[in-house]
């Protein structure tokens, strides 16, 4: 799955690199699996960059599960508002946890995507109070 996020991660020292922009052009993603979910979401930014956006660029950041798991965490107790990224991916059964657990962190995604070309159950599980958080990337 794929959650945007908005707000800031803490824990271990990490580069500025790994954290979203202020640049609008540049969207930071924070994944793992150097097999398939980084390099699918490098060539994601490609097809973007081919479809007519030159400017833009994507910024795959390699971080294990846990890793994410707990900046994700750190950031939203924290209250810092700065830091995570654009987007993270994320295992299903951890989307409505996040979803549940720190509402108002994520974007609904509803207006923006034609959900009823996914999986309903995939799209169950990335719904809370109607709005869809989630994209199924599986």
């Amino acid at each position: 799955m794929i959650l945007l996020a908005a707000c800031s991660g803490g824990g271990e020292e990490a580069s500025s690199e790994d954290f979203a922009s202020a640049d609008d052009n540049i969207l930071t993603v924070w994944a793992w699996d150097t097999n398939f979910n980084i390099p699918i979401m490098e060539k994601a930014g490609e097809y973007y960059v081919q479809d007519g956006n030159e400017e833009f660029k994507i910024n795959v950041v390699e971080m294990s599960n846990e890793d994410t798991k707990q900046k994700l965490v750190s950031g939203f107790t924290s209250g810092v508002s700065e830091g995570l990224p654009d987007i993270v991916l994320m295992d299903d059964y951890d989307v409505q946890n996040y979803i549940t657990n720190y509402e108002g962190k994520f974007a609904e995604l509803s207006e923006d995507i034609d959900f009823s070309q996914f999986a309903e159950y995939k799209v169950d599980n990335a719904t809370k109070n109607d709005g869809v958080y989630a994209l199924p990337f599986d």
